[in-house]
């Protein structure tokens, strides 16, 4: 985790949210095995302290499910409770599980791993390249996200 590039990309679409949603509607949703549940909490108080350790959602002991069936059950429990939900996630399985799962209102948002970007394409899906300019292809989407909680309605990508 520590390594992870992708919390360039994320930290400021949390911070945005968060100040305008509150702690209490952010989430952090992750597939990690439950033997490794409090290094992951650690690391996320570390990087993330104002989400309450209640909404950074892993796998409990002797849950079975795959990492796509767990974050798919825990986006469909999300997006019953709200008027949309933003996903964001590097591997291209969630990428694609959460599209097939066809949940209308959640968009997703792909920061792919290296240069491997998705072979499909979806109007719920964003994809912010991380090469050879990355952290500028945030800048679209930070203002789609401005212009979605202004309205405080499901995002309209442009």
């Amino acid at each position: 985790l520590e390594k992870s590039q992708s919390i360039l990309y994320v930290k400021p679409v949390i911070q945005k949210t968060l100040k305008h949603y509150g702690p209490e509607r952010n989430f952090i949703l992750t597939s990690r095995n439950s033997e490794f549940k409090d290094v992951t909490l650690n690391w996320f108080e570390c990087k993330f302290p104002e989400i309450k350790p209640e909404n950074i959602l892993i796998r409990s002991n002797g849950d079975n499910l795959s990492g796509a069936e767990f974050k798919i059950q825990k986006l469909k429990e999300i997006a019953s409770k709200a008027p949309w939900v933003v996903f964001i996630d590097d591997a291209l399985k969630f990428v694609q599980a959460a599209i097939e799962a066809d949940i209308p209102n959640c968009l997703v948002v792909n920061i792919p791993q290296g240069k491997t970007l998705p072979d499909f394409t979806h109007e719920r899906l964003f994809v912010i390249k991380r090469y050879p300019d990355g952290l500028q292809a945030i800048y679209p989407f930070m203002d789609a996200l401005d212009r979605a909680l202004k309205n405080d309605k499901s995002p309209c990508l442009t």
